[in-house]
């Protein structure tokens, strides 16, 4: 073959049925190395991204807001909404102080109950401190016509009295020796 015959051709004269054989290029030490590394990193993103999204979409595809219940879907839909679409910046903490005191003040019918946010608790403590003193007595209610039912006494009555049961360890009290009997109940007699 001379250097004018391009070489997918045979020579003249030649046999037609033998086809030269391709010769390979050079091929770098680790070149391959780098681009299945690329493939790999590439599967590895599509995939983490896949599962991100998986999770996002079977957990209803809303925000950081989770319904204990059904009853809080809104709740839950109404605080996506408002950090999605609120025009200004808002804190966390203000709208679980607000959402707390709405469960107490609307959502709980006992006038009794209610929230304290953290420094109003403390403040509290602090007019609660000190020492308290009352009769140092164990109190109880008694039925005088019927002993056993003491349901009939919701109220206090002329049958349904308060009575002492026991005076309490360390109370003045106890401490002269009173026992139930002396505190059992007020004379009913009549002068």
């Amino acid at each position: 073959m001379d250097d004018a015959t391009p070489p997918d051709r045979p020579e003249s004269g030649a046999d037609p049925t033998l086809q030269p054989v391709p010769t390979q290029a050079p091929v770098r030490p680790g070149a391959g190395r780098s681009l299945r590394y690329a493939t790999l990193f590439g599967l590895a993103a599509l995939l983490g991204a896949s599962l991100f999204m998986g999770g996002y979409l079977a957990a209803g595809g809303t925000g950081s807001c989770s319904a204990p219940s059904e009853a809080f879907a809104a709740f839950c839909e109404a605080y996506d909404k408002l950090h999605a679409q609120y025009v200004d910046q808002l804190d966390d903490n203000t709208l679980v102080e607000g959402a707390l005191e709405g469960l107490f003040q609307y959502g709980v019918a006992d006038p009794y109950s209610g929230y304290m946010n953290a420094e109003e608790y403390q403040n509290s403590l602090g007019d609660l401190s000190g020492t308290f003193s009352g009769i140092g007595a164990e109190l109880a209610v008694e039925n005088t016509e019927n002993p056993d039912d003491l349901e009939a006494c919701a109220t206090l009555s002329d049958t349904c009295l308060l009575v002492v049961v026991a005076p309490i360890d360390g109370s003045r009290p106890r401490r002269r020796a009173c026992g139930p009997a002396t505190w059992s109940r007020p004379s009913t007699a009549k002068a």
